[in-house]
C-alpha cells in the first residue's frame, strides 16, 4: 500500500493540512490551525516535525503534525533555513537584521548580525554546506561559509531588491536570484558573477518565485506574474529555453510559493495568492488544481509520512 502524502501549507490566515491516505491521490483538508496569523515559512524536519514562522508568535515547532506547538524564538521571523545533514542547527532569518543561529535543535540561540542591520534581509538558504549560507539583503546577497560567523557580498550588486533566491540540487552549486523582475543565475561551480537570462516576457514581470527540481536533469521551474497574465514555465537548460506549463484550471492571481515534494523528485507543488493549491507530477509540465484555500498561500512543506 502507498503511503499518506501530507500537505502543509502556510496561509495568510494559519496552517492547514491536507492529506491523502493510503496515496491514492484523494486529497482532503483534515487540519486548520494557528488561525488568525500568516504563516510566513515552513521547514519540515519529517512527516510530523515542522517548523514554522508565524506573525506575531516567533518560531513555533510542532513534533505531532499541528496538534500543539512550541515558541523556539519569540522574534519577527521571516525565514528558515536547516540542513539535511545536520537538522539540530536552525538558521532563522529575522526583520530587525540577524541570522538567529541555535545549534540544538532551537534549545538556545546565538544571534549573528549582518552586515547592514538597516537593510531589509528577506531570503536565507543553507544549500550545499550546513555551515554555508546565502542572505538576501537589500540588492545584494551575501554569504557565509562559518555559519554566519563573517559575511561578504556574493557576486556584483543589483539595481533593486533581490526578491527571490533559490539553489540547484547537487554539484553544480548554481544559483538563481530573481531582481528587477528577471531571472539571474551563476556560473557553473557557485562562481560569483551574476548572469541574466531572457525576461519572462517583453516587459518585466512584477513577480517571479522560482524552485529547482532535484535529477539527473535538473528543472527550473519559475511562475511571474506580468501586467496582464500569470504564468507557469519550466527550463531544463538554466532558464536560457523555457516552456509555458499546462495548468487544467485559469490562474486567477499570482503563484506565490513553489515547493518541490520530499518524496519523490517529480512530484512539485504551488500556492497563489487567490489560495490555488496545484500540483505536477511530471516535473512542471502539467498542473491541477488540489484545493482552493480561503486565504493566500504563503509557504509549503510536502512530505511523506515513514
Amino acid at each position: 500500500m502507498a503511503k499518506a502524502g501530507v500537505v502543509y501549507a502556510g496561509t495568510a490566515d494559519g496552517l492547514v493540512t491536507l492529506s491523502d491516505p493510503g496515496g491514492i491521490g484523494r486529497w482532503r483538508r483534515v487540519a486548520h490551525e494557528l488561525r488568525g496569523h500568516a504563516v510566513r515559512a515552513l521547514q519540515a524536519q519529517n512527516a510530523l516535525e515542522l517548523l514554522a514562522a508565524v506573525a506575531g508568535m516567533g518560531l513555533q515547532r510542532t513534533t505531532d503534525g499541528g496538534q500543539t506547538w512550541q515558541c523556539l524564538l519569540d522574534a519577527d521571523v521571516a525565514a528558515i533555513a536547516v540542513h539535511p545533514a545536520m537538522p539540530e542547527q536552525i538558521f532563522a532569518l529575522t526583520s530587525n537584521g540577524t541570522v538567529q543561529r541555535s545549534n540544538n535543535h532551537g534549545a538556545t540561540w546565538h544571534a549573528v548580525l549582518l552586515p547592514e542591520a538597516q537593510r531589509h534581509a528577506a531570503k536565507l538558504i543553507a544549500p550545499y554546506d550546513p555551515q554555508h549560507l546565502y542572505v538576501t539583503q537589500g540588492n545584494v546577497v551575501l554569504t557565509g561559509a562559518d555559519a554566519g560567523a563573517t559575511w561578504s557580498q556574493y557576486g556584483a550588486a543589483f539595481a533593486s531588491e533581490v526578491t527571490e533566491l533559490v539553489a540547484a540540487p547537487g554539484p553544480d552549486q548554481r544559483l538563481f536570484a530573481v531582481a528587477e523582475g528577471r531571472i539571474y543565475r551563476t556560473g557553473a561551480g557557485a562562481q560569483a558573477n551574476w548572469q541574466p537570462v531572457a525576461p519572462m516576457e517583453d516587459v518585466f514581470a512584477r513577480r517571479v518565485v522560482l524552485t529547482v527540481l532535484p535529477g539527473k536533469q535538473p528543472v527550473l521551474l519559475a511562475a511571474a506574474a506580468t501586467a496582464d497574465k500569470f504564468l507557469l514555465v519550466r527550463s531544463e537548460d538554466d532558464g536560457v529555453s523555457r516552456q509555458a506549463a499546462q495548468v487544467n484550471v485559469p490562474l486567477t492571481e499570482e503563484v506565490s510559493v513553489i515547493m518541490p515534494a520530499s518524496y519523490h523528485i517529480d512530484t512539485v507543488w504551488a500556492g497563489t495568492t487567490a489560495g490555488q493549491l496545484l500540483r505536477s507530477d511530471d516535473r512542471g509540465r502539467t498542473w491541477s488544481e488540489i484545493a482552493r484555500e480561503a486565504a493566500a498561500i504563503t509557504s509549503l512543506a510536502v512530505v511523506r509520512l515513514a
